[in-house]
């Protein structure tokens, strides 16, 4: 009889850690213990703009793909994390949902902007939406913590 104690130091990176622990007794019998982590990403920290700049925008309905990449602080995609998305300055175009506007699995959100008929500037925000996890989805996550929500 024994005692063992692993420490387990999480990484920054999501994923699944599998520690497996064996024992073999004097005697020979193996007592092996098995535990699965899953590292989730953080809370979101970054929103990424990328847009292809390579050809001049011109007016009168041009468009273009607005890929909005939503990271935590150690570049973790965040998934389904609802965005808010506006043009805040120079209202030259539009912006219209090639998805929702939510970010995907892989942790962007793609918008469509359409160029309008007068040429200027453009300025679009995005943040995120968070809110407060309700008493029901607190107790969901411990009770099936393997889930992802």
């Amino acid at each position: 009889s024994g005692e063992a104690m692993i420490e387990y130091i999480a990484g920054k990176r999501i994923g699944t850690a599998y520690i497996k622990a064996k024992f073999t007794s004097p005697g020979g019998s193996d007592c092996i213990q098995e535990i699965r982590i899953r590292l989730k990403s953080d809370a979101p920290a970054k929103i990424i703009f990328e847009m292809d700049l390579s050809k001049k925008i011109y007016t009168g309905g041009q468009k273009r793909i607005l890929t909005l990449w939503v990271k935590d602080i150690n570049d973790n995609p965040n998934r389904d994390i609802p965005l808010q998305v506006d043009l805040v300055k120079g209202y030259y175009g539009r912006l219209d949902n090639v998805r929702e506007r939510k970010t995907s699995w892989n942790g962007d959100c793609e918008l469509l902007f359409t160029s309008g008929s007068r040429a200027g500037e453009v300025t679009i925000r995005a943040r995120t939406i968070s809110r407060i996890p309700n008493p029901e989805i607190l107790e969901k996550i411990r009770s099936n913590p393997d889930e992802i929500y």
